[in-house]
This record gives structure tokens, C-alpha cells and sequence, in this order.
């Protein structure tokens, strides 16, 4: 994982997500340090630093995953 998050359960199961969502480890780093409109111009990695962030990253790549917007 190339982010500065510990790691915990949480992240390891949002990272464990982008790896199912992107297809690769490669794909889901790429995705997860990129600013993104939904988080307000803000990356993954960076939003996921608070309880609800995680919560956030989480349900947009779970909208991802089942092909629905978040």
C-alpha cells in the first residue's frame, strides 16, 4: 500500500476494495492518491485520515464496484 495511513482493518479492508474495484494493487494505489470531485478535490488517502472519511471512500467504491454513482 503506498499511502502513510497506518495500517489497521479498516484501511486494509478499503485498500483490499480498490484492489477488487481497479483489478490490480497498481490501479487501486493510482485511484487512491488522486484528488477526486466527490471528496471535494481531495485524494482517497488523505480523506480516509477520519472515521467518516473512510466511510465516504468506502461507499463511493462500492458504487463503483456495483456500477452506481455515489
Amino acid at each position: 500500500m503506498k499511502h502513510n495511513l497506518p495500517t489497521n482493518k479498516s484501511n486494509t479492508e478499503i485498500y483490499t476494495l480498490a484492489q477488487e474495484v481497479f483489478g490490480s494493487s497498481v490501479e487501486a494505489d493510482a485511484w487512491l492518491n488522486e484528488v477526486h470531485a466527490l471528496l471535494g478535490g481531495i485524494s482517497p488517502i488523505d480523506y480516509m485520515k477520519t472515521e467518516n472519511g473512510k466511510l465516504e471512500v468506502q461507499k463511493i467504491l462500492t458504487a463503483i464496484l456495483y456500477g452506481h454513482t455515489a
